[in-house]
């Protein structure tokens, strides 16, 4: 069985932030996975991977100790110059603050590019997420906001090719107006575009199918997917089945005074439960959650995917609690199994740590063949916060897959492509993503689990440009680095 260790605090990681989101990614080009993390009332911080070493605090030197803090971060390549570039989100319930954009000068120092890329944004933001919603090449922003009740509507940026951006949200008909908590791109339907999933806090979620040239249609009701109606919170795509179509989580968050209420008096709603909606493959979703252990989690303010176990199935773990001094409650991992049922195995593994959870990304960190979990334990009040987590999996009996995918410019992380790999009669889909949960942004790499087999006869890739290649014969156990085109 799986199982986790806290190597935060030896790693000199646990940094007692407040912790919001997280993102992963290769932000100096030595091949390890750095970390960069946001938290409230205090700066970011970038964690250089040294190998063996552990990691080394840089934020001063990376130029990203900010003391404005920030909820919500993510990487791309969005000026196509081969590396990676942040955004965070901030503002929320924290203030006025703008968002910020920084730019990777090329050797991991960063440099503040949101005011002149016209993706400042001071409109009470949350998450966000990064996708080529046009297919020009260069990836375009999503930006969740209002969630104060400011009535401000979602940004959408179009990427202009030149560094700068421009606000297209009413154009595209993605111009939700509400709390907008949850935000991501995935292509539901299968037709070579980025779908929207957006998730309100405060009425009905909605679902954007692209028409392939960065406008969208609401198709929410036909689609099945506008609950929860209330206290829906944070979402993903994930192919959780392994019948190839995208499936979408949503979590939720309820308050203790409704779920009393209901439940000694009769009268209210009742909690917020999440959804699982599983993709019938013809543009509609059925919401299978319900009545399984996932219903009851009804206080995740975050939420993560990966398949921890390498069994091939994508497992999923929440981050729970709220800013309330008496609501603490235990993280909650589940394991999938054979893409029937998920099971809680938080005891066994260890990842129970009590918080204020709120985003949580998944890397391979160490490079050795498994998915460990960083988690941003939060919290909001003096006195009431918590360091964050980074669990590293001890390790596991099965074999794995990582590939690691260098798309051609402009969009150098290949984000929005899709890749399928066969195993005998196993078969598994995924999407490279940045920008999910609460407002944290797994490793690019695709980790894939193979169980006990050593072979992929056939791994199938569609780039962001639409271009399509197939490999045979991957042997297992190794990280897999592919150029387009190469």
């Amino acid at each position: 069985p799986v199982h986790f260790t806290d190597v935060g605090p030896r790693l000199g990681v646990a940094k007692d932030d407040r912790g919001r989101g997280s993102a992963w990614g290769d932000y100096d080009g030595d091949g390890r996975l750095d970390l960069f993390t946001t938290g409230i009332h205090t700066s970011h911080a970038m964690y250089r991977n040294l190998g063996e070493e552990g990691f080394a605090d840089i934020s001063s030197a990376a130029g990203v100790d900010d003391p404005r803090g920030g909820w919500g971060a993510s990487c791309a390549d969005y000026d196509g110059d081969g590396d990676l570039d942040l955004y965070v989100t901030r503002d929320a319930w924290e203030g006025g603050s703008p968002n910020s954009l920084l730019r990777n000068r090329g050797d991991g120092t960063f440099v503040e590019a949101a005011p002149e890329a016209g993706v400042d944004d001071a409109g009470d933001s949350f998450t966000h997420a990064w996708g080529d919603i046009d297919a020009d090449g260069f990836l375009d922003l999503y930006v969740a906001n209002g969630v104060t009740g400011t009535g401000t509507p979602n940004s959408l940026f179009r990427n202009r090719g030149d560094g700068t951006f421009s606000e297209v949200a009413s154009q595209a008909g993605v111009a939700k107006q509400g709390k907008t908590l949850g935000v991501a791109f995935g292509d539901y339907d299968n037709d070579a575009d980025l779908d929207l999933y957006v998730s309100d806090v405060g009425g009905q979620n909605t679902l954007y199918r692209n028409h392939g040239d960065g406008t969208f249609s609401d198709v929410t009701k036909l689609a099945g997917v506008q609950d929860p109606g209330s206290g829906s919170y944070v979402v993903f795509f994930f192919d959780y089945n392994n019948d190839t179509h995208l499936d979408l989580f949503v979590s939720a968050f309820s308050y203790y005074e409704s779920f009393v209420e209901s439940q000694v008096t009769g009268r209210g709603s009742g909690p917020s439960a999440p959804h699982l909606y599983r993709n019938n493959g013809d543009g509609t979703f059925t919401d299978v959650a319900a009545g399984t252990p996932l219903s009851r989690a009804v206080g995740s303010m975050g939420a993560g995917f990966g398949d921890v176990d390498y069994d091939g199935y994508i497992d999923v773990y929440l981050n729970n609690g709220g800013p309330n001094f008496l609501r603490l409650e235990p993280n909650i991992l589940y394991r999938n199994v054979a893409g029937e049922r998920f099971v809680d195995i938080t005891e066994s593994a260890g990842v129970g740590n009590l918080g204020k959870g709120h985003g949580v990304s998944l890397a391979d960190y160490d490079g050795d063949g498994d998915l460990d979990i960083y988690a941003g334990l939060g919290g909001h009040y003096d006195g009431d916060t918590w360091p964050n987590a980074l669990y590293r999996n001890d390790g596991h009996a099965n074999h794995w897959l990582a590939v690691d995918l260098r798309g051609a410019q402009p969009n150098t992380g290949a984000i929005g492509a899709r890749l399928l790999v066969r195993s005998g009669d196993h078969v598994q889909a995924a999407e490279i993503s940045s920008g999910n949960g609460f407002g944290s942004t797994n490793s690019l790499p695709v980790e894939f689990g193979l169980g006990p087999r050593t072979l992929v006869d056939e791994l199938h890739i569609r780039w962001p440009s639409g271009r399509r290649e197939v490999h045979t014969g991957v042997a297992a156990d190794q990280t897999l680095r592919l150029e387009e085109g190469q």
